[in-house]
């Protein structure tokens, strides 16, 4: 049998570690700065991997002495890297830090801690909380079902995830609103069924909870397109197009949705070893309302792409150069339909397979990818200019040996990277995350998500999304069970 897989995180337990004081003594005198209350509660339970750590006081603070020597996390006696700021409009100081599932943290304030006066917090407060472990949950057992998924979370908190049914060669879609690891909560259908569809697969959901997928037409060698703006669970309310009809094209896709709805696709043309890339504003169940162009055409070029738009709706890919083994990257600020408006970058000279590119809020990008020269999962981030070479930085995130299969990366809404990413020496599912100072190596938390010895060979085309309450969730394929989790 077959079967899809989804995970997801979201618990944080909490246990309250004292007020690093030497033991009873006075209490602070009512014009004392103290600590109200914290977010987790001390002792709390239920907090999402992807949440904030907060601090509220009862004074304003000066907000220079909130940093990450005043507001530290530590997990069994060892720092982590985070990034602290402080919400002036809730006088609360705010940590991200790499929290992995399953795992007991140790939140302190220090009285280094200072009101706009200049007085310090009256004393040092502490507690502790600690994350649920990852909940698995079969989404699709019905035949070979769960290869090249793609995942998404929209405003309302509704996981979608597209994928291939290997066994009848169709494109299907399942969705949950709510206790989604439960495998009752979740509803499937098959979107496209017209020939060997569903490979390479890549889906978004727009502002207006519009769901969009790009996918390859393994029989027509097409790269086609579906879309489905409510009831989705309905088959007849898909309605299907063909975006490039030149031949072989449609590997490797790539889809995001801007701001205005316009939709964006990169893919890898196999007849031509091109990056190209389709675009369309309206209408796009009509194939004439679809314009593509050839991105990069320098060498075997355009496997393994990645795209994204950011806020200015500037277009990102990564990709792999076979000709070099380099991961490129590739953007467009506007007209990009015009191949001369496009500009490309090497960014690695190690290789850059399996690659996925998310930017943050501040258009910082990122990279996740394959190192196969040392069969690492690797980073890569730019914070401007990035069609400079020498801008980009690199780091080595999991060096335990044949990792980094099958990577997504997601950015939350404080900054924090997720990865998720196949271990291919012990076929486990992976995740690895970081809050601040992404290229060192020391800054990123590993752990595995679903181990083979429980699941059998797991980790196959993962996709992960990080929901607006810090949740995070990771769809993939077992190659044992042959199903999608």
């Amino acid at each position: 049998m077959g079967k899809t897989f989804l995970f997801t995180t979201a618990t944080v337990v909490a246990a309250a570690l004292g007020c690093g004081d030497n033991g009873p003594g006075p209490g602070p005198g009512p014009d004392a700065i103290i600590v109200e209350s914290t977010q987790p509660a001390a002792g709390a339970t239920g907090v999402e991997a992807g949440a904030t750590v907060r601090a509220y006081f009862n004074e304003a603070l000066n907000p220079s002495t909130v940093t990450g020597a005043t507001f530290t996390l530590s997990s069994g006696g060892t720092s982590l890297t985070s990034q602290v700021t402080y919400d002036a409009a809730n006088k609360a100081a705010a940590l991200s830090g790499p929290l992995l599932p399953g795992t007991t943290y140790d939140a302190t304030v220090l009285t280094g801690i200072q009101d706009a006066g200049g007085r310090p917090l009256a004393a040092a407060h502490a507690w502790s909380f600690t994350t649920r472990t990852w909940q698995p949950v079969a989404v699709d057992q019905t035949g070979v079902v769960g290869t090249f998924t793609s995942l998404a979370v929209d405003g309302s908190g509704r996981v979608h995830v597209s994928y291939e049914d290997d066994t009848n060669g169709d494109l299907k879609y399942a969705t949950c609103a709510a206790s989604c690891t439960t495998a009752a909560s979740w509803h499937t259908v098959t979107v496209d069924q017209v020939g060997s569809v569903g490979q390479e697969g890549s889906l978004a959901v727009d502002g207006d909870g519009r769901v969009h997928v790009s996918y390859f037409d393994l029989t027509n060698a097409d790269l086609k397109y579906a879309t489905c703006a409510a009831s989705c669970t309905t088959a007849t309310n898909w309605q299907t197009a063909v975006i490039d009809h030149s031949w072989n094209v449609g590997y490797h896709t790539s889809l995001a949705v801007d701001g205005s709805g316009q939709v964006h696709v990169s893919y890898w043309d196999a007849t031509n070893a091109d990056l190209k890339y389709a675009t369309c504003a309206a209408s796009c169940t009509t194939a004439t309302s679809w314009q593509t162009v050839a991105v990069d055409q320098a060498g075997d070029v355009g496997d393994y792409s990645s795209l994204a738009v950011d806020g200015d709706g500037r277009v990102h890919v990564s990709y792999l150069d076979f000709t070099n083994s380099d991961l490129k990257y590739a953007t467009c600020a506007a007209s990009c339909t015009t191949a001369t408006n496009w500009q490309t970058v090497p960014v690695d000279q190690s290789g850059g397979y399996d690659t996925s590119l998310g930017v943050d809020g501040n258009g910082r990008l990122h990279v996740s990818y394959l190192d196969p020269t040392n069969a690492d999962l690797k980073y890569a981030t730019c914070a401007a200019s990035c069609t400079t070479a020498t801008n980009w930085q690199t780091a080595v995130i999991d060096h335990s040996w044949n990792v980094g299969y099958h990577t997504s990366l997601a950015v939350d809404g404080s900054g924090r990277v997720h990865v998720s990413y196949q271990d291919q020496t012990n076929y486990d599912l992976k995740y690895a995350t970081c809050a601040a100072s992404c290229t060192i190596a020391t800054s990123w938390q590993t752990a595995v998500v679903d181990d083979h010895r429980q699941s059998g060979l797991v980790g196959w085309y993962t996709s992960l999304a990080v929901d607006g309450n810090g949740a995070v969730h990771v769809s993939y394929f077992s190659g044992v069970l042959k199903y999608i989790r």
